[in-house]
């Protein structure tokens, strides 16, 4: 950015001085407007419009990188009447823009340009008739591979009306912002459109159609009834509810902030603005909303705060309309913007649906992730208080979560998600699973659509009546239809285990919708497991990522895909339930026997910078966790192999083991294991019947 700008500096002059008309760009008062601007992912202050119309090439407008109309406009305080525009690009040149004047409430098209070559500055002859404001508009087929649109600065040459007549630029530009954000909203609505027809092609009507489905929702709570362990996990699970259901309605709503969650913590880089450090360096909580603790100094950041400047001793008051905090000269890092707004909307919604990313300073609630806990807490009692709940956060999230376009720390903006960056593919599991529990509860009744009606309109699906189908809808399309727009726009950008993340969220949506498009694209598309299974996914991270832990990992993921789509009947495509352990085109079980062939009693080889253990004494028991859980279920044809090695790691009490292990898979999946004969599962490698390893290892 800086060489194209400093290129551009010296032609910038020239044509200023050779120019025999004044610069109307440099009028006091003149303002800029546009319509995004990029967002740097250090806080690093710049790419503002009024940057375009400064007089310094070396600072520049730049938008975001979305494939929509990138515009930047020039308001005059008073008519003006000019002769040529000149535009110092500031980074590739466009293949296309359009310069347009607004004069008579009305914008008039005067140049349509397609340079033959690219050109560093572009020359534009204008029109001697009066206007007040002039746009400089680059559309999706003139972008360039960035897809952003840069401006280092924008010369008019001309001359004020006289006698003059004066413009509210303030107005103006708000009719101008205005325009350019309807504009915004049409060509993204353009865009996800066909993601949300494919994620609308099969209405969902019930619920129980996902991970959890009505067998397994009898099982768990047979399991509740029969295990301690379960029992214990579901008193767990209800007394978060309790608490969450113990709160009024209004509180829930109020809780999901209307403005962009934009950072994921106050400074990614640089911590506090007096005392450093990085991510982790503040806490928050829910009882001090928008306020964030120094973990070093013990001082509190909002806006309106007071803090001595560390390098006058003057007292500054912390502006930070959501925009983020400039920090002044005297700062350890003047000119970097400190995140306490946004960061807190991505706390507040991180504590309600996922994880926050910052620590909790000590709320009052400390237990599980509330939206899961409640919709789990449906499931085992089947209370509606517990859905209801649950449906006022979902639904207020599903109205406004297609309004945002997530942070400023993501490696891309067209690979950031609504609410954050990549890491929204771990929070979509949770809504999915979600709405899939709490579903056959969203429709009844009249309470939740008379909550939500008289904060506007609840009539989601345009049909002129508000009724429980519109939450119904709302979920569907709001929701889980731009969640698969994400997921779906996400995967070409991904690679390696990111893809495999992003292909679980999709796994998990596609059975909870039961679509067979979706389930289609997670499987046999160009970028689907079948593919990835076959080309060693895990070797964009050659050499770290050979590291057995890292392998392990990478070998886990698959199977946690498998396991979210197990069961999956979508016809046409899928008219049988799907049972990728033993489908021939993908054979996931064989990870299964990786994992336990390179565990090594707990002393995978220490290769890399994630090998494993490093305890200095061999495991006397076979690993055991949710992992080898799902193996016991899923692999009938090695159930023996894995209830003997059951037993031997709970020594003999399974009962007793799984109530430290118990999470909901195994509250509503788990069997209770066969019998199991007496040979020494330390000695057998199921994989090679007859044989009888050294006993040094687990497997081999």
């Amino acid at each position: 950015m800086r060489s194209f700008a400093l290129a551009c500096l010296a032609a910038t002059l020239t044509l200023a001085a050779g120019a025999s008309a004044m610069d109307l760009a440099r009028l006091p008062g003149v303002a800029a407007v546009a319509d995004s601007e990029h967002r740097d992912r250090w806080g690093v202050d710049g790419w503002h419009a009024p940057l375009a119309i400064d007089g310094d090439p070396q600072t520049a407008w730049v938008s975001d990188n979305w494939e929509v109309t990138h515009a930047l406009a020039v308001l005059f305080p008073r008519q003006v009447s000019a002769s040529a525009l000149r535009i110092a690009w500031a980074g590739e040149p466009p293949r296309h823009f359009i310069v347009e004047v607004h004069r008579n409430n009305a914008w008039t098209a005067l140049a349509d340009v397609r340079p033959a070559t690219p050109e560093a500055t572009s020359s534009v002859p204008l029109t001697a008739e009066p206007f007040d404001a002039l746009r400089i508009a680059q559309p999706p087929d003139g972008a360039v591979a960035d897809r952003q649109c840069s401006i280092a600065e924008v010369l008019v040459e001309g001359e004020p009306v006289e006698p003059a007549v004066p413009v509210d630029t303030a107005a103006l530009g708000g009719k101008v912002a205005a325009e350019m954000a309807t504009l915004r909203v049409a060509e993204d609505a353009a865009r996800v459109k066909p993601s949300l027809d494919i994620a609308m092609q099969r209405r969902k009507t019930a619920g129980f159609e996902g991970i959890i489905d009505r067998g397994d929702l009898a099982r768990g709570r047979r399991n509740i009834a029969a295990h301690a362990w379960a029992k214990h996990w579901a008193e767990t699970v209800v007394r978060d509810a309790d608490w969450w259901a113990n709160q009024s309605d209004e509180r829930l709503y109020a809780l999901i902030p209307e403005g962009n969650p934009r950072a994921l913590c106050p400074s990614f880089e640089l911590g506090c603005p007096i005392h450093g450090g990085a991510r982790q360096s503040f806490t928050a909580t829910l009882e001090s909303p928008y306020h964030w603790k120094c973990r070093k100094g013990g001082e509190d950041w909002f806006d309106g705060a007071v803090v001595k400047n560390p390098g006058t001793g003057e007292d500054v008051v912390v502006h930070d309309d959501g925009s983020g905090f400039l920090a002044p000269p005297g700062f350890p890092h003047a000119g970097r913007r400190y995140y306490f707004v946004a960061a807190y909307r991505y706390y507040l919604l991180g504590k309600l649906f996922s994880g926050p990313y910052e620590g909790d300073g000590g709320s009052e609630y400390q237990g599980g992730t509330p939206i899961v806990q409640l919709s789990l807490a449906y499931a085992v009692t089947g209370e509606r208080k517990y859905a209801h709940k649950a449906a006022v956060l979902l639904n207020r999230l599903a109205e406004l979560y297609p309004t945002w376009d997530g942070c400023v720390e993501g490696p891309s903006q067209r690979q950031d998600g609504y609410i954050g960056q990549t890491f929204e593919r771990f929070l979509v599991q949770n809504l999915t699973l979600c709405c899939d529990l709490i579903w056959d509860e969203v429709g009844k009744g009249d309470e939740l659509v008379a909550f939500f009606a008289g904060k506007g309109s609840a009539d989601y699906d345009g049909d002129g009546r508000a009724a429980g189908g519109d939450i119904a809808y709302n979920l569907q399309r709001n929701l889980l239809g731009y969640i698969y727009e994400y997921l779906h726009r996400l995967m070409p950008y991904m690679d390696g285990d990111f893809l495999m993340y992003e292909m679980t969220a999709l796994a998990s949506l596609a059975h909870v919708l039961q679509n067979p498009a979706i389930a289609r694209e997670t499987l046999e598309s160009d970028l689907g497991l079948r593919v990835l299974l076959q080309n060693s996914w895990f070797r964009d991270g050659k050499f770290i990522y050979d590291s057995t832990g890292y392998n392990v990992g990478n070998a886990q993921t698959p199977l946690l895909i498998a396991e979210w789509l197990h069961g999956l009947t979508a016809p046409p495509d899928y008219p049988q339930p799907l049972d990728l352990f033993h489908d021939p085109n993908y054979r996931v079980s064989m990870l299964y026997d990786f994992l336990r062939t390179v565990d090594c009693d707990g002393r995978p080889p220490q290769i890399g910078d994630c090998g494993g253990s490093r305890a200095p004494v061999l495991r006397e028991n076979p690993a055991w966790s949710v992992v080898e859980e799902r193996a016991l279920l899923r692999l009938p044809e090695q159930r023996d192999v894995y209830t003997r090695r059951f037993l031997a790691a709970s020594h003999g009490n399974p009962e007793s083991y799984r109530g430290g292990e118990a999470d909901w898979w195994l509250v509503f999946h788990a069997e209770d294991p066969p019998p199991a004969d007496n040979r020494p599962v330390m000695d057998e490698d199921p994989s090679r019947p007859g044989t009888t390893p050294p006993r040094a290892c687990t497997s081999r």
